[in-house]
């Protein structure tokens, strides 16, 4: 299974070659996801309504893109009976890929896993100072480091934390 950061990375990626009303679904739709599966628990799938509201898309449109991100391997849906749907309200649940073809040549250097600690995403510092302490205390003043893109916008590069900007 692939984390949540990690389609969100791929989404981003400049070898995605999805239009901005594709992206812009997937974002959304990851915004209910759980971060360590990539998948919408059932209790917070959303409805065609609550995409409709969340991404001010017209209805047909997000039901034209999911169908598309589905056959693209963005999206995986599990859709419940018509019967179930209308007597017990099941909704349809949701987990989001990164497709195989994403993944080939350059866009390989996307990282399905986490950071060599097993920390989470980085929590970037405060943009209004300039000189970052960091965990050993020195601080970090010179980038000898190319910026390396992480889940937030930070520079994923141990002990860096600054963001693009920044770089």
């Amino acid at each position: 299974m692939v984390e949540r950061w990690a389609v969100e990375r791929a989404v981003r990626d400049a070898e995605c070659r999805l239009s901005p009303s594709g992206r812009h679904l997937i974002l959304t739709l990851l915004t209910w996801t759980d971060t360590s599966t990539a998948a919408i628990p059932a209790h917070f799938s959303p409805s065609l309504t609550d995409l409709e509201r969340a991404t001010g898309m017209a209805r047909s449109t997000i039901a034209v893109w999911l169908n598309r991100l589905e056959e693209l391997g963005w999206v995986t849906r599990f859709r419940p009976k018509v019967d179930d749907a209308r007597r017990k309200r099941a909704r349809t649940t949701y987990r989001l890929r990164i497709p195989p073809q994403t993944l080939v040549g350059p866009a390989t250097k996307l990282a399905l896993v986490r950071q060599p600690d097993k920390s989470g995403p980085t929590t970037g510092p405060d943009s209004n100072t300039k000189h970052r302490p960091t965990a050993r205390g020195s601080t970090n003043t010179s980038q000898s480091h190319p910026y390396i893109q992480g889940a937030n916008g930070y520079c994923a590069f141990p002990n860096c934390g600054r963001s693009a900007p920044l770089h």
